[in-house]
């Protein structure tokens, strides 16, 4: 068994555990080549220095990527009642700036970028998300990272 095989056993097992206690809407699980966040992490780089500058241009470029960003699949609640983890799916959010045309130069190789690292995925049917990478926003405006790494642990 190789390691994308072993992926998406543990997705699969979990899933189905899942469902048969009646939580699958709250999975979300993928298998990601770490050898690719090298170049998915550069892709990302490059997103948040466009979103950087275009701010710089037009200070209302934060309001519009800030409903992008809302309106993204989000995980871990994000009000009162649960908390606020502030927990965006990145291949929703990437989509979302792309048919507003908030990152023209480079929403298609982040979108590329993440297609390639990501082997399999499991997420409930009625999922608006890609389902592939989960980013933790610091706050709104602030800048963004990547939660989980191959050589960094998330900051908190």
């Amino acid at each position: 068994m190789n390691g994308v095989e072993l992926g998406r056993a543990i997705c699969d097992t979990y899933y189905e555990g899942c469902e048969s206690i009646g939580q699958a809407d709250a999975a979300t699980l993928s298998v990601v080549d770490l050898s690719k966040t090298p170049a998915l992490l550069q892709a990302y780089d490059a997103a948040g220095v466009e979103a950087l500058m275009l701010v710089g241009f037009d200070p209302s470029y934060i309001s519009s990527f800030g409903r992008a960003t809302r309106s993204a699949e989000n995980y871990g609640g994000n009000n009162t009642s649960e908390g606020y983890t502030n927990m965006v799916d990145v291949g929703d959010l990437i989509r979302k700036s792309s048919a507003a045309s908030l990152l023209p130069s480079n929403d298609e190789a982040l979108v590329s970028a993440l297609d390639g690292a990501v082997y399999y995925q499991v997420k409930w049917h009625r999922s608006r998300g890609f389902g592939a990478i989960v980013i933790y926003e610091r706050g709104l405006g602030s800048d963004l990272f990547l939660a989980q790494q191959a050589n960094a642990p998330a900051q908190q």
